[in-house]
């Protein structure tokens, strides 16, 4: 038989608020595995856009850093599953924001489980992602930070996997229980008429 497997840890809110040089990692992976071969899903990774300007995103455009989807059970041989953490967006214009289409940061699905004796469980959905918008004046539209839906059915046989952390965590495995989707993300507007010293590293003192 197989058992659960909890998914990734959320970031801490205060963290993830102050998090604006995040790098290219973004999102925590959805682990799988078959051997000693690893086909995780990837997090959604980082988008930073900074802008002595504005940054305006007409409609019908759109911004994503969405957690993968997680990678289908290989029967009898694979473990894991899980859906990737949503990536990390942050906007900042010391001119203003307007968003009229869409910011999207979600987390990856899990696998859905696989019948059979050799099958397995349902993988847990990856956490909603991060987005931190900074500006003078900020329109934020539509920001979706969702977290990524579970694998569907249940299966007692094999191993599934927790989706990746994020903003949210991630979702837990299942066995002969369902799985869990992803806790959403957490997204930011701060108001500021000069984003760039958020951008600059404070003096140290020797």
């Amino acid at each position: 038989g197989g058992s659960i497997v909890p998914g990734g840890g959320a970031v801490n809110p205060l963290l993830a608020r102050l998090l604006v040089n995040p790098g290219p990692i973004g999102g925590g992976v959805g682990p799988f595995s078959v051997g000693t071969t690893a086909t995780n899903a990837a997090g959604g990774g980082t988008v930073v856009i900074l802008s002595n300007g504005s940054i305006t995103i007409n409609g019908g455009a759109s911004i994503h850093a969405d957690g993968a989807t997680g990678t289908p059970i290989v029967a009898g041989s694979s473990n894991g599953g899980g859906g990737g953490g949503g990536g990390i967006i942050v906007l900042a214009a010391k001119a203003g924001i307007t968003n009229s289409g869409t910011l999207s940061a979600i987390g990856g699905p899990g696998a859905n489980s696989l019948a059979g004796a050799s099958g397995g469980g349902a993988s847990g959905g990856g956490g909603g992602g991060i987005i931190n918008l900074f500006g003078a004046s900020i329109t934020a539209g539509t920001t979706t930070v969702a977290g990524g839906a579970a694998g569907t059915g249940t299966n007692a046989n094999g191993f599934a996997g927790g989706g990746g952390g994020s903003g949210g965590k991630g979702g837990s495995s299942g066995t002969g229980t369902a799985a869990t989707a992803g806790s959403a993300g957490l997204s930011f507007s701060k108001i500021t008429t000069d984003p760039s010293t958020l951008f600059v590293s404070p003096v140290h003192l020797q």
